[in-house]
């Protein structure tokens, strides 16, 4: 990204304790208009934190966070559905009253326009993630914080929802803060992927995700991916050595 590039979110020297424990030390970031950062690090470091201290969910111990007045989705591991509402009104939550338009267009992208009338336990665990996307993207975020949306499910599944979120970003321009264990996801889905030490956590390398958008399936399986994708495994398991 462009550092011209109008900041939606920037973090500076943010710190946070729970009780006596130090979570985050120091941690500097910057989210530009449209970009997609990865964020990976060692278990317990702080990076549910840092995505709450972004959302505004949790004031930090010390530091600065500027959230200029965007609007913010959050998208949690367990998509969090309403049983009781069928998969269009679940679509429907967030969505202004007249923003129908919008609704069907995600619907129709991420592939559930065939499904509207389901319930959602009659939805598999990858189209419950897809509804998931879709109810926090139609209320038209300019933020989108995820917080490990994929891990609970399997590759093929992942891939699949991988390409259909790429494909939701390239018409909605949205910025989005990715916390992933998986690396090939970070690689895969962000312009830059950041390493975060063992807590207190604090982000430790940048690298910089140059793959043209958009992105191929077969980019998973390129020398240069798996070679990018190493860089970063090394890098995070020097971080856990130090946990």
């Amino acid at each position: 990204m462009a550092v011209s590039d109008p900041a939606i979110a920037r973090l500076s020297n943010v710190g946070h304790h729970f009780g006596g424990t130090a979570v985050l030390s120091d941690v500097n970031l910057q989210l530009a208009a449209g970009e997609i950062v990865a964020i990976v690090g060692p278990s317990g470091c702080g990076k549910t934190t840092l995505l709450r201290i972004t959302a505004g969910l949790l004031a930090p111990t010390r530091g600065e966070v500027s959230r200029p007045e965007h609007r913010i989705g959050f998208v949690f591991q367990e998509p969090a559905l309403l049983p009781w509402r069928r998969v269009e009104a679940n679509a429907h939550l967030l969505a202004a009253s007249d923003d129908g338009s919008m609704v069907e267009q995600l619907l129709s992208v991420s592939g559930l326009a065939d499904h509207r009338r389901k319930w959602p336990h009659e939805l598999s665990g990858g189209m419950k993630m897809r509804l998931s996307l879709v109810r926090s993207l139609a209320a038209r975020p300019q933020l989108l914080l995820m917080d490990e949306p994929f891990g609970a499910l399997d590759q093929i599944t992942r891939n699949r929802l991988h390409d259909e979120f790429a494909s939701l970003h390239a018409s909605q321009k949205f910025s989005a803060l990715l916390v992933t264990h998986a690396i090939d996801e970070a690689v895969y889905l962000a312009d830059r992927v950041l390493v975060m030490s063992g807590a207190p956590g604090r982000i430790m390398q940048e690298f910089d995700i140059d793959f043209a958008r958009p992105r191929a399936a077969g980019l998973r399986y390129s020398p240069e991916f798996t070679s990018l994708c190493g860089a970063i495994a090394e890098s995070l398991q020097l971080q856990a050595g130090r946990a």
